[in-house]
């Protein structure tokens, strides 16, 4: 522990989000800071101004102690970044940012590539999947992340108002969603329940 501490690079110095890739060999943070203004104008109602002053991605690579810094493009807002569950590795210059819309029930992956020539993190694609009736923020469990998926877990509201589990499988890599649908495992979490 000590040694990762006075080893560390700057840029993964409090970062809020660390990824590993599959081997263990090359870290990823994930560091946002936001500030948010109030500009109150007279006779006018109050504007709520949200900026990211820190927006960037450290790769660290854990043998050799080299280190970059990916500044994330223009493309994120800064509510955006407010919004992140998650984030993971699809390869070496590829990671995935997670994010949940509470309002309008709405999931985001972002796939982001790591352009070495500038230091810029830039999007390649975004998926949005709307999953309606979620009640509170989902768990997203990245144990399957070798096999291709991701588990957005939680609870739904059924249309008569109570609580029942979510489970959902989608795939890791949206690029490749079209090869593999996004599955309901709710039905086979709510019978093993009753197992």
């Amino acid at each position: 522990e000590s040694y990762f501490i006075r080893s560390s690079p700057h840029g993964l110095d409090g970062a809020q989000l660390i990824a590993v890739n599959q081997d263990g060999s090359l870290l990823y943070g994930l560091k946002v800071r936001i500030q948010i203004s109030i500009v109150e104008l007279p006779e006018q109602a109050p504007e709520v101004l949200t900026e990211a002053t820190e927006k960037s991605i450290c790769k660290y690579h854990v043998a050799s102690g080299s280190h970059r810094t990916f500044h994330l493009d223009d493309d994120f807002d800064a509510l955006q970044l407010t919004r992140i569950l998650e984030f993971y590795v699809l390869a070496d210059n590829l990671v995935v940012m997670l994010t949940y819309d509470a309002e309008n029930y709405q999931f985001s992956q972002t796939v982001i590539h790591l352009e070495n020539k500038k230091g810029w993190a830039q999007t390649i694609v975004t998926k949005r999947r709307t999953i309606s009736r979620v009640s509170g923020p989902p768990i997203i469990n990245l144990s399957f992340l070798d096999q291709g998926l991701v588990l957005i877990c939680g609870a739904r509201v059924t249309e008569d108002g109570k609580n029942e589990r979510m489970t959902l499988s989608i795939a890791a890599d949206p690029m490749r969603s079209f090869r593999r649908k996004d599955e309901d495992l709710s039905p086979l979490v709510s019978l093993s329940e009753l197992l």
